[in-house]
């Protein structure tokens, strides 16, 4: 499913953020919304991966499926990871994966048509509700930030290989929130 979503630092004046983002005109859990403009990919060694600790007001919309058009706002909490639990070991021994942040995401999935990959608002550190992942090349070149929301999908160890998913692609990071995709 495609689809874009916008965070805004909270507390923040949601109409305001909803405007400037196109996305729709009032808050509410289900609204029928204009699709966000695409976010322009922000080189990923540029994120102030930083600005990823606080509480915001998030939007999320359908733009395909049999959601397209809806829209739902909720509430994300992340918070600096656990230090023994940042470093995700990864077989590929060219890149490092890490997970310096988790949370938690308040959110009416099913009117957006999101999967529920386990429960949102997990504050577990070893499988939160929402995990921040970040790809780099050995010498620490960011080459991708990623989300994935739903404690199944942010457990250690062995995880599905054919399972659903609801992940977030961090495509801009900036001082006045940050923005992306959602599928």
């Amino acid at each position: 499913m495609a689809a874009v979503w916008r965070v805004r630092p909270w507390p923040a004046v949601l109409l305001a953020t909803t405007a400037l983002a196109g996305c729709h005109q009032r808050r509410s859990d289900t609204v029928a919304a204009t699709p966000c403009e695409p976010v322009a990919q922000q080189p990923a060694a540029e994120m102030d991966l930083s600005r990823l600790s606080g509480t915001f007001d998030i939007t999320f919309v359908a733009t395909a499926g049999a959601k397209s058009g809806q829209a739902a706002t909720g509430r994300l909490v992340l918070r600096r990871q656990d230090a023994g639990l940042v470093r995700i070991q990864h077989a590929d021994t060219t890149i490092v994966v890490s997970q310096p942040a988790v949370g938690q995401l308040d959110l009416m999935l099913d009117n957006i048509g999101a999967t529920r990959m386990g429960d949102l608002m997990a504050a577990n550190s070893s499988m939160p509700g929402v995990g921040i992942y970040v790809t780099r090349r050995r010498g620490g070149e960011v080459t991708g930030v990623l989300g994935r929301v739903g404690s199944a999908s942010n457990t250690r160890g062995p995880a599905a290989i054919d399972a659903g998913y609801f992940a977030l692609y961090l495509r801009r990071i900036g001082t006045d929130g940050f923005a992306g995709g959602w599928a």
